[in-house]
């Protein structure tokens, strides 16, 4: 049965077939965007906030404009993110996307991750040079892998 975790992976097969073979094929493009992993092949994918500048123009950001208005992806001001977690994890298209992907995934955050600490330290906004790190509070800032 699935519970809601199961409802959520259905629908978004549901909805990313219905969708054309063009957006289909840009869900790659998309999940690069909006997920994340730790350093642990056992760490579970996790959302990360995208901009919506992050998403190549046609067929991902349509992709992403299905998925938002079906609620698999919500959106805030210029920003993405998937709705609920579960869908990394249930749905099997990006389950197997993220398995496939963990390593590149991995090596990204890797990278970006110390950019994120030396950002405290600089007298300047965040999105003035890596528009991918969020402010969490007006001295602090997180890193959205």
């Amino acid at each position: 049965l699935g519970g809601l975790e199961g409802a959520l992976a259905k629908r978004a097969a549901e909805v990313f077939d219905g969708c054309a073979e063009a957006a289909q094929k840009a869900l790659p493009a998309l999940l690069s965007a909006l997920v994340t992993v730790g350093d642990s092949p056992q760490d579970p994918p996790l959302r990360r906030w995208a901009r919506w500048e992050e998403l190549p123009p046609g067929p991902c950001q349509e992709l992403a404009r299905v998925l938002i208005s079906q609620r698999l992806l919500v959106a805030d001001h210029d920003e993405i993110a998937v709705a609920h977690e579960a869908l990394l994890r249930r749905w099997d298209r990006a389950a197997d996307w993220i398995q496939h992907s963990r390593r590149w995934l991995q090596i990204r955050a890797s990278v970006l991750r110390p950019m994120a600490s030396m950002l405290v330290k600089l007298p300047w906004p965040a999105g003035f040079f890596w528009p991918w790190i969020r402010p969490q509070q007006p001295s602090q800032y997180e890193y959205q892998s």
